[in-house]
């Protein structure tokens, strides 16, 4: 068994956005040279989640607006607070609370250089513009 892995640097430009990580996925399945295999993408950040989906603008709207009305920005979270083990206040409620529609982690059956995402995308949706990884 053979395992390879890579970090991905990925910032988020707006304050809640999904950024399509599909080409440095497949790029690093084809570097490694593997041909059957199992693929994982795996983020660690609690504002951050991994979803597939189709890339089409009216999808993607509709994904950002759905993930918007689960986690509104303007709802009063309880832990929009001063936070005194972090020493600021907590402002990331709906980012976590969107994570949890999403998930952390998504994989791929990878075989003969065909994968099975080949018509669909990989996003990771990120919140905040901290620089947030992501592993493959």
């Amino acid at each position: 068994m053979r395992f390879e892995l890579k970090e991905v640097s990925i910032c988020a430009e707006k304050e809640f956005e999904l950024i399509r990580i599909t080409d440095p996925v497949r790029e690093f399945v084809a570097q490694t040279g593997v041909k059957n295999g199992v693929v994982y993408v795996i983020t660690e950040h609690t504002t951050t989640g991994i979803m597939v989906n189709e890339s089409l603008p009216c999808v993607e709207k509709d994904i950002m607006e759905t993930l918007d009305r689960i986690a509104p920005e303007n709802y009063p979270y309880h832990h929009n607070h001063y936070l005194p083990t972090y020493g600021t206040i907590g402002g990331n409620a709906p980012a976590i609370s969107r994570v949890c529609s999403r998930g952390t982690t998504a994989f791929f059956r990878s075989q003969r250089a065909r994968s099975s995402w080949a018509a669909q995308r990989i996003f990771i949706s990120a919140s905040t513009m901290a620089s947030k990884t992501a592993n493959i």
